[in-house]
């Protein structure tokens, strides 16, 4: 049996079945736009990530940034204890995106908690309590942003919607 093939087997045993697999592909590393499989075979990266590698796998300046930063601090809740880099990416997130004097920035970990968000300032603001979305819509997997997406299985049996 493959290195990739006895992957995919282990996969199955242990991982739950809501966590979709698109492909049989497995990664073992990767540089600029190629994955490299458990057998070592090379692929052309063409989903990127999920659009989160556009800047190729394993870029060297990322790279320095991720050690740099690692050896000063890896993660702290940013609710408890504020730190600089946070800070620094949200002055830079508002000076490339300005929206008046009031612009402020929140660092989201997922489309699905950017879309939560979004309802509920959308909520907020004009006190409508719908959302519309659109047929073939994907907003992601958790309750509320399931409630938008049009996929039937990531949803059944979480209603009613």
């Amino acid at each position: 049996m493959s290195k990739s093939a006895d992957l995919i087997r282990r996969r199955e045993n242990v991982v739950c079945p809501g966590v979709g697999r698109l492909s049989t592909l497995t990664a073992k590393s990767a540089r600029g736009a190629i994955l490299i499989d458990a057998d070592g075979r090379e692929f052309i990266d063409f989903a990127g990530g999920i659009g989160v590698m556009n800047v190729g796998h394993c870029d060297p300046d990322v790279v320095e940034a991720v050690r740099s930063q690692a050896t000063q601090l890896l993660h702290t809740c940013f609710h408890v204890a504020t730190y600089e880099p946070y800070i620094a990416l949200c002055e830079k997130l508002v000076e490339l995106l300005p929206h008046g004097e009031a612009t402020k920035a929140v660092l989201i970990n997922t489309g699905a908690e950017a879309v939560e968000n979004a309802v509920k300032i959308a909520r907020q603001v004009t006190g409508r309590p719908g959302i519309i979305c659109f047929t073939g819509a994907f907003h992601g997997r958790t309750l509320l942003s399931a409630t938008l997406t049009s996929k039937v299985s990531y949803k059944t049996g979480c209603g009613p919607f």
